[in-house]
């Protein structure tokens, strides 16, 4: 594996939600021309493995058994997934917390981009695991793709609330939404939340006041893009910003989110 190619890491847990997320880093892939990393974390607490039943972690043989058999079933899922060949992606396994296996694995083989699940393992197992994509999404030091089965390919939305830490989605989904041929929407919201007294209705004053935020904001957004140098649709809108978002990437048929 060259070290200073590029690598899309999808880590994987073996269920339908992760077999979405390596679609989903195949394709991301091979519009990069990145190499394909797949990963799988065993967990420290399985004393056997669901999947594989007959592998139990009584001691480090055990262990051992039970990762080259993930490697091996993980291999088997990326190949029929993608149809690629077993030499065109590389195969990861480790042992430990998953989350943190995830992020030591794309520290260490120099990932540019993490594909997970937006929704892993189900049941008690979730339970004990926790949200392990929402601590991956914290903690990465490279972009992070949720991944979610979409009925038809669409749109592009970036999402920014215009602070400089926000505004490298701009420019990341416009490359995106060339490359793919479709439509970018840049939205921002002005959240009610962050604006005292928003909270107690509208009047001729707060009327006034959010009119002038908002031509400020639609200015800012349009300037964001020029800078970017990106084409799209710039979109401000008023109400809580989460909510704000989704309904946006509902009525757009949305493929993508970029925040």
């Amino acid at each position: 594996m060259n070290a200073n190619a590029a690598k899309v890491l999808v880590a994987s847990d073996f269920s339908e939600g992760a077999d979405e997320a390596i679609r989903q880093a195949d394709r991301w892939a091979r519009d990069t021309q990145a190499r394909l990393v797949a990963c799988h974390v065993v967990p420290y607490f399985l004393r056997s493995a669901p999947y594989f039943t007959q592998a139990h972690r009584k001691d480090s043989t055990d262990l051992l058994e039970l990762e080259q058999a993930a490697a091996e079933e993980l291999s088997r899922r990326v190949r029929r997934i993608t149809g690629r060949e077993e030499d065109d992606f590389d195969v990861f396994v480790d042992s430990g917390s998953p989350d943190a296996a995830i992020l030591k694995a794309a520290t260490e083989l120099g990932a540019t981009m993490v594909v997970i699940g937006a929704h892993g393992t189900t049941g008690i197992l979730r339970l004990r695991l926790g949200n392990i994509a929402e601590r991956v999404v914290a903690y990465a030091h490279v972009p992070v793709l949720l991944a979610r089965a979409v009925p038809a390919p669409g749109s592009v939305l970036a999402a920014t609330d215009l602070s400089p830490a926000s505004l490298p989605v701009i420019s990341v989904a416009g490359e995106v939404a060339r490359q793919r041929g479709t439509k970018l929407t840049v939205l921002h919201v002005l959240d009610l939340q962050s604006v005292p007294g928003a909270w107690l209705g509208p009047g001729p004053l707060s009327a006034k006041a959010w009119g002038a935020e908002r031509g400020l904001a639609e200015k800012q957004l349009r300037d964001a893009m020029a800078n970017a140098g990106v084409e799209g649709e710039a979109k401000v809108v008023e109400g809580l910003s989460g909510r704000e978002i989704v309904a946006e990437a509902e009525r757009l048929g949305a493929e993508l989110v970029v925040i």
